[in-house]
């Protein structure tokens, strides 16, 4: 028998050191009294007594009195298997209160801010790396003056991926331009009057929200991840869309 292997699996079934030593020497001995094991652990005798108390109390050694001496019998092993099945119950009966504290913790989003141009491909090499179905809200005509080549990169890469986009966009040339192209570019645009003056894009993909504001002299941009958040606009999000 591998006496490193047997003791920590004796470990792993809740027993410390001594207490594993302490039941493997009683297994083995068959019944043994407090200086049999002692001599055999390397222990004092009143440490001996402390730990056989506290196997007893697990139920993994009991007594028996032989000629007014108390010897310490191992219980069956099989007994860590009832203590395993008691363990796995007791934690399945507290799983639903654990998962309901964790669902209660009020989520803390992470936001991300980025800055000029290299800023902007990060938000939407993001967006790509998602993979997940993307809603665009925002000015597409602004967007084309500071960004120039990168709205085409985004495009290329979003149909390699075969990533599905919806697009709610002002009412421009660009806008049309861009609807007329909808069925090769995996895309359905919808064009509203309602953001015409806008200067700014909103990103909607998995459980982050990308909001790109438009500036000549540095763009700047951020990405939050929150649930919460992206739920939300998502709602506002099919609210306009729904009424174009």
């Amino acid at each position: 028998m591998d006496m490193d292997k047997t003791m920590a699996a004796l470990k792993e079934h809740g027993l410390n050191d001594k207490e594993a030593k302490v039941y493997f020497t009683c297994l083995k001995s068959g019944s043994a009294s407090v200086v049999a094991v002692s001599n055999t652990v390397r222990l004092p005798k009143s440490t001996c007594y402390d730990i056989l108390n506290s196997l007893i109390v697990k139920g993994l050694v009991s007594v028996i009195i032989k000629n007014k001496t108390r010897f310490f019998e191992a219980a069956d092993p099989r007994v860590l298997l009832d203590m395993l099945d008691e363990k796995k119950k007791l934690t399945e009966e507290i799983i639903p209160s654990l998962v309901s504290l964790k669902n209660s913790v009020v989520e803390k989003p992470k936001v991300t801010f980025y800055e000029g141009i290299g800023g902007i491909k990060s938000i939407l090499s993001d967006v790509i790396e998602t993979g997940e179905f993307v809603q665009i809200l925002g000015n597409f005509s602004n967007f084309k003056k500071v960004t120039r080549h990168v709205a085409p990169q985004f495009i290329k890469k979003r149909v390699e991926r075969q990533i599905m986009c919806e697009c709610l966009l002002e009412n421009s040339e660009s806008s049309k331009s861009i609807k007329q192209k909808d069925t090769q570019e995996l895309r359905e645009t919808r064009i509203t009057n309602r953001i015409n003056k806008q200067n700014a894009e909103c990103y909607l993909y998995g459980t982050k929200t990308a909001f790109i504001v438009m500036s000549r002299d540095e763009p700047v941009g951020l990405i939050i991840e929150s649930k919460s958040i992206n739920e939300l606009q998502k709602t506002l999000f099919e609210c306009l869309w729904n009424n174009c």
